[in-house]
């Protein structure tokens, strides 16, 4: 575990440490901030992540402070290694607050290593966080951004931090978290859009408008308005991908790729959904006291196009922000 030993004193004095007698890596580092240094630092760090993972399959505790350590490092393949360890080495109420970091990375591998390690937890409280997390993290290594208001088209409160683990962006659910108190980022949000609603008020909107619609013809009122802001909007994004697909075919892409950036700018203009919405928020067990504004009305009664939740996250102990929008995309 020498290796190791090397990129810990690395991490911990922020240098580079030269091995004594000259080598590949004293060679690479000649230059600190060089190309060569760095790469020889992640061939560094693959190695270690190797090691350690063999030597997690012991189970020998001796070795889960090596893991914690490990799982530190400003190297994503370290990291996951140190998390995945971490899950050998009978996980406590002592690791939870370091799992529940990692299961937050922004690098994907990482996140899915935290969570497996969670699952073998012996800590009540860190399952959940597991379970809440999205089953289908990837394997990537790089590291992801947090959409921004700007990408959602929804402000968001001050200082909140991206839920990478909780979110879920191919339908629409962006979550976040803040230490301010519930009743401040509610009254951050109604006075921009007013008091908001109950999940009680906006399910039994929902119903109402849902039976006005059953009940009347295409002329009656709970029909859309074509003359409205909503549906103009939503015209004019119809018209946005038209426009994405004529330029990506004027551009030489081939068919596919122009209908590919056709149904990308679609997606940029598409409501929320409902149904996750309300999928979302039924889960008594996270989301407590959900305070919902209207961002974006839609084009249908009691269907917005983009909506924001404020509740108490019973797991984490904080303030939530739930987002709801259309489809987002959130590269590897």
């Amino acid at each position: 575990m020498n290796a190791l030993a090397v990129l810990l004193i690395l991490a911990s004095a922020r240098a580079v440490y030269v091995p004594a007698g000259g080598g590949p890596l004293d060679a690479a580092c000649a230059q600190p901030a060089s190309a060569a240094c760095t790469a020889a630092l992640e061939r560094l760090a693959r190695r270690i992540a190797d090691d350690l993972t063999i030597v997690a399959q012991t189970g020998r505790l001796e070795y889960k402070p090596l893991a914690r350590t490990a799982a530190t490092m400003p190297f994503p393949s370290v990291r996951a290694s140190g998390a995945g360890a971490l899950g050998h080495f009978s996980p406590g109420a002592e690791d939870t607050a370091l799992l529940r970091d990692l299961l937050n990375d922004p690098v994907p591998l990482v996140r899915r290593a935290a969570q497996g390690a969670i699952q073998q937890s012996s800590d009540p409280a860190a399952r959940p966080l597991a379970q809440r997390a999205r089953s289908n993290q990837s394997d990537g290594v790089r590291p992801q951004k947090a959409p921004a208001a700007e990408e959602l088209k929804v402000p968001l409160y001050p200082g909140t931090r991206f839920l990478f683990f909780a979110s879920n962006l191919p339908e629409g659910q962006s979550e976040f978290e803040t230490g301010d108190a519930y009743d401040k980022v509610v009254a951050f949000y109604a006075g921009k859009f007013g008091a908001g609603m109950t999940f009680e008020e906006f399910e039994a909107q929902g119903k109402a408008s849902g039976k006005a619609q059953g009940k009347a013809s295409r002329k009656a009122q709970g029909m859309p308005d074509l003359n409205s802001p909503e549906m103009k909007s939503q015209m004019e994004a119809a018209m946005d991908a038209q426009k994405a697909y004529q330029d990506a075919i004027s551009a030489g892409k081939s068919p596919q790729d122009a209908a590919r950036a056709m149904v990308s700018a679609m997606a940029k203009n598409a409501p929320a959904n409902l149904s996750r919405i309300s999928s979302a928020l039924r889960q008594k067990e996270v989301y407590g006291s959900p305070r919902l504004f209207v961002v974006e009305k839609g084009v249908v009664p009691a269907a917005p196009a983009r909506l924001v939740a404020v509740y108490n996250d019973l797991l984490l102990g904080k303030t939530g922000l739930a987002v709801f929008t259309g489809p987002l995309g959130l590269g590897d």
